[in-house]
């Protein structure tokens, strides 16, 4: 294969979905998450999130990329359904975002498209889902030389991160920020999710060369993820001592102090009215 779409973005943000209608333009093989370490045996023992100066880059990622090309390498995510025909291949990874960078850049022959999802939202997804293993461990960020030069706040920043929403929400903006003052535009598609129906058409359109069939996507589109959770399937004893919410004024505030933090409202401008962005800046001191 000469390229392959490497689909990235923080979990909970639709890659699967959108891993999905891609490959409704045209048969792709999928290889679902090949950077976490619970489903690529040789990374068992290498941390959850890798950053930007971790060794495992060259001396394990950028081999395991290259036998996913050249078809010696499948991972075992969601069993046999996603071989599909060689019309393509489609990596979808969400523990990727800090590492994509150096990779991209040895690695020629990604293609990188990113989704992004508001950052409150993935981040009250992952505390909803909370018997499901996301990285928490905020304090490895400020031990990654390369983090810490592009963003010297990160300790003062960290220290404030105290639940595990805020650390979410904390993780997904110090990625974010990385990749795309890493990235040239030029090279990097960007997504948004959710998607309406016609965006998501052209965003297909533009990234495989081909429209979809009309049918095909349509299925693709509306079709449940495998990684999707009822609204709530915990004992009713759990849902009535333990109810989940929304995200309240408070954890808004917090993302949109992240959010300015990292200059990252030219992609979800903030409305100082509407969500207190003055308190917000105060958040983040």
């Amino acid at each position: 294969m000469d390229e392959a779409i490497w689909l990235i973005s923080d979990g909970r943000s639709g890659s699967t979905w959108f891993s999905r209608l891609l490959a409704s333009a045209r048969p792709c093989h999928i290889e679902h998450e090949p950077v976490h370490p619970l489903f690529t045996p040789t990374l068992s023992d290498e941390a959850q999130l890798p950053l930007p100066c971790d060794p495992v880059i060259e001396n394990k990622l950028v081999p395991l990329f290259e036998a996913i090309r050249a078809g010696h390498h499948r991972t075992a995510r969601f069993g046999e359904s996603d071989r599909r025909a060689d019309g393509g291949l489609i990596i979808r990874d969400v523990f990727a975002l800090m590492v994509a960078p150096r990779m991209i850049e040895l690695l020629p022959w990604l293609r990188p498209v990113v989704i992004l999802r508001h950052p409150c939202e993935v981040a009250a997804s992952k505390c909803a889902l909370s018997d499901w293993v996301w990285f928490s461990q905020v304090e490895m960020l400020a031990r990654d030389e390369v983090l810490l030069a592009a963003f010297p706040q990160l300790p003062r920043l960290i220290a404030r991160a105290r639940s595990p929403f805020q650390r979410y929400v904390l993780t997904w903006c110090v990625a974010h920020a990385f990749l795309l003052s890493r990235i040239a535009p030029s090279r990097l598609h960007v997504v948004r999710y959710p998607s309406p129906l016609d965006a998501a058409r052209r965003n297909v359109a533009q990234i495989m060369g081909c429209e979809a069939p009309q049918a095909d996507f349509h299925q693709a589109f509306v079709e449940r993820s495998p990684t999707d959770r009822p609204p709530d399937g915990r004992p009713l004893l759990t849902r009535l001592i333990h109810p989940r919410r929304a995200p309240g004024e408070t954890e808004w505030q917090w993302a949109n102090a992240m959010l300015h933090e990292f200059a990252l409202e030219p992609w979800f401008p903030i409305s100082e009215s509407a969500t207190g962005l003055s308190h917000a800046k105060a958040l983040a001191g």
